[in-house]
């Protein structure tokens, strides 16, 4: 009696075992297939830009706190400008060429004029060979002296459009729709190039990533459904859309990467939650 009732108490531990270890491996639960199975998901924004900072330069204001909303064209962070500020308007002032131009056309079609009176009186020996060179040689060096100014200002504008888009990396403007989810840096700190500085996300498409045994390569296609729950946000399940099939079996775990896109449209789904996974047949996709 004792030897039977050890091994009837084995016999149930092994099958409570088998049980655990069923409902810890998604698609092999006892009369289930793939399409039946839960699959643990992980879920992220779909969109995530991180702006960094082209300048080595002061902030002087973070206008964002860290889940605050935006839209695309907010202000986001602002560098010290006033010396660039300087620059720009040093650099409009030498743009002015409007007199000296002016004059030097003047002075250049006055000595074209003078030089083709002067030789239409060669012939006549109103004038000498050497006055006629002389008139060319003003009239020439005249419009020198225009191309010049001309070349002087096309590179006084240059300048001045150089110093105008620098001044566009001193003003951080959202490039998105979305919500702050990192602010890397503060008010009067000494920011360098390269260094992040706000990170942005969209969180009303959510990316959720599952990773399947390779037997199922065969199952999943682009454009196939799924429904997505979230479980810490309650049990509706969510409609999504296979985006992207991992072209490749990790050779260590033996798993590849399936991609799913989703659009909650309820605060209560956050990018980053758990969640739980069904496929849908691919006519139902």
């Amino acid at each position: 009696m004792k030897t039977a009732g050890i091994a009837a108490a084995l016999m149930l531990l092994c099958a409570s075992a088998a049980g655990i270890w069923a409902q810890g491996r998604p698609g092999k639960t006892a009369g289930n297939g793939f399409l039946e199975a839960v699959w643990p998901g992980v879920s992220r924004s779909d969109t995530e830009v991180t702006l960094s900072s082209k300048l080595d330069e002061n902030i002087v204001r973070v206008a964002v706190e860290e889940g605050q909303l935006v839209k695309k064209g907010d202000v986001l962070i602002e560098f010290d400008a006033r010396l660039l500020s300087e620059r720009i308007g040093i650099a409009e002032i030498e743009t002015d060429f409007t007199s000296r131009l002016e004059a030097a056309r003047v002075r250049h079609e006055y000595l074209a004029e003078e030089y083709n009176k002067s030789a239409s009186l060669l012939d006549d020996g109103g004038v000498t060979g050497s006055e006629l060179n002389k008139a060319r040689f003003e009239m020439d060096m005249a419009k020198l002296d225009r191309e010049e100014l001309a070349r002087s200002k096309m590179l006084a504008d240059q300048n001045l459009r150089f110093y105008k888009t620098q001044a566009k990396d001193y003003v951080i403007l959202s490039p998105i729709d979305g919500a702050v989810s990192q602010v890397w840096v503060e008010e009067a700190e000494m920011a360098s190039q390269g260094q992040q500085l706000i990170g942005i996300i969209d969180p009303n498409v959510i990316e959720v990533r599952v990773h399947l045994p390779e037997q199922y390569v065969k199952d999943v296609l682009c454009g196939q459904g799924a429904m997505v729950k979230f479980p810490a946000a309650g049990d509706r399940e969510f409609p999504g859309t296979i985006h992207i099939v991992s072209p490749y079996v990790d050779s260590s775990s033996g798993v590849f990467t399936v991609e799913i896109l989703v659009e909650p449209g309820i605060d209560a789904v956050k990018p980053g939650m758990g969640c739980e996974v069904r496929f849908l047949p691919c006519e139902q996709a």
